[in-house]
């Protein structure tokens, strides 16, 4: 799961954690600000072979779909399938 917010302390991530899931976060603004930190934190829970990433954006990206899914798709189409 990759968690994001505008803040720094991210709840969401330490209940996501307790629960026992592997958890990323992008903090100090949305995942299209922070293309390379969203990147990377999918590369990070990478090393657990997930099935699925959740990605949870903060709701002030204007169009997600241009921002980071379709460099998602451009950029690592190899290693990720990316659904919405």
């Amino acid at each position: 799961m990759i968690t994001n917010d505008q803040g720094a302390d991210l709840v969401d991530t330490q209940l996501a954690a307790a629960t026992g899931f592997a958890v990323r976060e992008v903090t100090g603004g949305c995942f299209c600000c922070r293309f390379s930190d969203f990147a990377g934190a999918a590369a990070g829970l990478m090393e657990f072979s997930p099935e699925v990433i959740l990605a949870e954006p903060v709701g002030s990206c204007i169009d997600l779909a241009a921002t980071v899914i379709r460099p998602l798709r451009a950029l690592y189409a190899s290693r990720l399938e990316v659904v919405r």
